[in-house]
């Protein structure tokens, strides 16, 4: 059911998108959303399309554990960040005032708070009971996804969030906020997993996982997290320390081109809770 309603959900949202920026055109004359903010939205949701259709497919029944790493990884590390960078932060304002929720907001950008709260629920998802249990029925794999997208945009949130004065200020910090939230943590599921001789869903009631196989099975979902979550994240720090270089070699140039005029400072952004 949950899989058969994800291209209905999907879709829904598009259309949902599609009418807010029409609407944002005819009011102010654009849309105020960048091309890198459509790609991502795109993107983001054909990722979560992937992850719903793994459910059904041939690998989902023959390596369940496999399946639920690699959904892992296409809800919480690439389907949430890409739709929370597709936000406009027109529209989240508007709704965040609108539900009065800054100071929320606000809290959930702070790295601390985001990143052991996100840790936690990402963590519990991969508990034996979780995996043995939720991914069963359709309301478990519900429960799922919803809960790898809001960790997943938690863990994102102090880096690319919609309000651009709740960010981690500067690259050096965003990238040693993913090391210790994203950049290692992934490691120890994926090492007990890998080194695990007792099978996770050994107890599974339909027997479709169980003995060798199922202990294989564990084995490469633990490599996923190795090979594929852990390198992710790693390049996105790559790519934040190569833009923020380029960033500063831009500002340079440019004022030794201008030697005579002084560099303005960026106006300060500041943004009044609606709620005071």
């Amino acid at each position: 059911m949950i899989v058969l309603s994800a291209p209905v959900g999907l879709a829904a949202i598009a259309v949902a998108r599609t009418a807010a920026l029409h609407r944002r055109i005819r009011t102010t004359g654009t849309t105020g959303v960048t091309a890198r903010q459509q790609w991502s939205f795109w993107a983001g949701l054909v990722a979560l399309f992937a992850a719903a259709g793994l459910a059904v497919s041939p690998l989902g029944a023959d390596r369940p554990m496999t399946t639920h790493m690699l959904q892992f990884v296409l809800v919480a590390l690439a389907g949430a960040p890409l739709l929370m960078i597709s936000l406009p932060e027109w529209w989240v304002r508007r709704r965040v005032a609108t539900l009065r929720l800054y100071r929320l907001a606000r809290r959930s950008s702070t790295p601390w708070f985001a990143g052991l709260v996100a840790n936690v629920m990402i963590l519990a998802t991969h508990l034996p009971w979780t995996v043995s249990v939720l991914p069963a029925g359709a309301t478990g794999s519900f429960v799922l996804v919803v809960t790898w997208m809001i960790g997943g945009a938690l863990l994102w949130l102090p880096v690319w969030s919609p309000f651009t004065e709740h960010r981690v200020p500067t690259a050096s910090l965003r990238c040693a906020y993913l090391v210790g939230a994203a950049g290692l943590t992934p490691l120890v599921p994926g090492e007990l997993l890998m080194s695990g001789r007792v099978p996770v869903l050994g107890l599974d009631a339909t027997g479709a996982a169980s003995g060798a196989a199922a202990i294989a099975d564990q084995h490469v979902a633990g490599a996923l997290l190795h090979l594929v979550a852990v390198p992710l994240v790693w390049a996105v720090i790559a790519a934040i320390r190569v833009s923020a270089v380029r960033a500063g070699r831009l500002t340079a140039t440019s004022r030794r081109a201008h030697p005579s005029s002084a560099p303005e400072a960026a106006p300060m952004r500041r943004w009044v809770d609606p709620t005071h």
